[in-house]
């Protein structure tokens, strides 16, 4: 059952891809120009979703990233990787 899903996911991308090379770039202006609104709009949608779900660990969280950010080691790591 997988393996035909996996087919059938190629060929619609295939398709797709298809399609939109050969309508060309004024196509693909047009389709990405009605696509990213919509698609930014439902990323600040889920994100604060996912923000509010989790409301009660914003503030661990803010205080582990300045823990980790101020910390010897966030000075040390990234000298030593340069070498």
């Amino acid at each position: 059952m997988e393996a035909s899903s996996a087919a059938a996911s190629r060929c619609f991308m295939a398709v797709l891809v298809v399609i939109i090379l050969i309508g060309g770039i004024k196509r693909i202006g047009s389709v990405t120009e009605k696509l990213v609104p919509f698609m930014s709009i439902l990323y600040i949608v889920f994100t604060l979703i996912v923000v509010f779900a989790h409301a009660g660990n914003i503030g661990h969280a803010f205080a582990q990233v300045f823990a980790a950010a101020f910390a010897p080691r966030a000075v040390m790591v990234p000298s030593l990787n340069c070498w």
